[in-house]
C-alpha cells in the first residue's frame, strides 16, 4: 500500500514537472495557429447566408443570457442556503436547481427565437435593419442585460450578508475579551472582502456589457438622423 501511494505520488510530479509545461506549449502553440488562421482573409458565412446569419446569433446570444441568469441563480442559492429561515432554506434544493436551470434554458431558448428571425442580411451586414425591431431588441437588451442582472446580484449579496451577520450575532461562544475581539475583527475583514468581491463583480458585469448597449442606442439614433435627413 505504502509502495503505491509512493508511486502515484512520483507520478504526480512527473507529470506537473513535465506534462504542464508539455501541455502550456502545445496551448500556447495552437493558439497561435488559430490566430494566423483566423487572420486571413475569408468569406464571412454570416452576411453570406440568412439561415447562418440568424443561427449564429441565436446560439450566441441564448448562451450569454443563459450564462447570466445562471449567475443571477447562483447569488440566490447563496442568500437562501444562508437564510435562518426554514422556507427559504428549503428552496435550495438539488430538484428546485434542476428546475430553474430547465426552465431559465426553456424561456431563452423559445424567447429569442423572435429577434434571430428578425435579423436580415443587407450591405454585408447581419443586423437588425427594422427601425421599431431595433428599437424593441435595445429596450430588451438594456432590461434583461444591462439592468436586471447586476441588480438582482447587488440584491441577493445584500441580503447574504445581511443573513451572515445575523447568523453571527446568534452564535456567542463563551470566551475571552481577546479572543472575541480578535474573532469580530476576522469577521469584519471576511464582511468587507465579501463586499469587495461584490462590488468587483458587478463592475467586471457592466463593463462587460457596458460597450454593446452604448452601440445599440447610437445605432438608434444615427438611424434616426438618417431617416430626417
Amino acid at each position: 500500500m505504502t509502495t503505491s501511494v509512493s508511486d502515484l505520488s512520483f507520478i504526480q510530479q512527473m507529470l506537473t514537472r513535465y506534462g504542464m509545461s508539455t501541455y502550456v506549449a502545445f496551448g500556447n502553440l495552437g493558439n497561435l495557429l488559430a490566430i494566423a488562421t483566423f487572420c486571413q482573409d475569408h468569406v464571412d458565412i454570416s452576411t453570406q447566408s440568412i439561415i447562418f446569419c440568424q443561427l449564429q446569433f441565436y446560439v450566441r446570444h441564448a448562451f450569454f443570457q443563459m450564462m447570466r441568469t445562471y449567475k443571477v441563480l447562483a447569488c440566490m442559492d447563496r442568500f437562501t442556503i444562508s437564510s435562518m429561515s426554514v422556507r427559504i432554506r428549503s428552496l435550495n434544493a438539488y430538484k428546485m436547481a434542476i428546475y430553474l436551470i430547465i426552465t431559465s434554458s426553456l424561456f431563452w431558448l423559445l424567447a429569442l427565437i423572435f429577434f434571430s428571425y428578425a435579423r436580415t442580411i443587407q450591405n454585408g451586414s447581419c443586423n437588425i435593419q427594422n427601425g421599431t425591431y431595433l428599437m424593441v431588441y435595445t429596450i430588451y437588451y438594456m432590461i434583461s442585460a444591462g439592468l436586471f442582472p447586476p441588480l438582482l446580484i447587488v440584491f441577493f449579496n445584500t441580503l447574504l450578508i445581511q443573513n451572515l451577520k445575523g447568523l453571527r450575532s446568534r452564535i456567542q461562544p463563551i470566551r475571552d475579551n481577546a479572543e472575541i475581539k480578535q474573532s469580530n475583527n476576522m469577521l469584519r475583514k471576511c464582511d468587507r472582502d465579501l463586499m469587495k468581491m461584490i462590488f468587483v463583480e458587478v463592475m467586471i458585469y457592466v463593463v462587460s456589457t457596458l460597450p454593446f448597449s452604448i452601440y445599440l442606442i447610437y445605432k438608434i439614433i444615427t438611424d434616426i438622423v438618417i431617416q430626417q435627413v
